[in-house]
């Protein structure tokens, strides 16, 4: 299986099907190991979450998106939720903007 390697909000990684129909999880390279998602990790710096939030409300599943690794995303559904992963702007973990 072939997937493309891209930067998302200053992250390298990859775009995966998500555990429902129709959905699509951005998951850093770092994220994998052996083929096996960090799911500690995965969650622990916001990418479960940011996912989720990211999906059409209608297909959000709790407080939490996780990918399928043995699936690529379809490019359609992978661009929308790159899309909407951009326009949140989420600050990566640990920042605290000043005043």
């Amino acid at each position: 299986m072939k997937i493309r390697i891209e930067t998302v909000l200053g992250v390298e990684g990859a775009f995966y099907s998500g555990e429902i129909p129709d959905t699509a999880c951005f998951v850093p390279i770092s994220m994998i190991h052996d083929g096996q998602l960090d799911k500690p990790n995965y969650v622990a710096q916001g990418w479960a979450a940011l996912n989720n939030e990211a999906q059409p409300p209608e297909l959000r599943m709790g407080s939490h998106m996780f990918p399928d690794l043995r699936q690529p995303a379809n490019p359609s559904v992978a661009e929308a939720i790159r899309t909407r992963l951009q326009r949140m702007r989420p600050q990566p973990l640990g920042y605290v903007e000043a005043h």
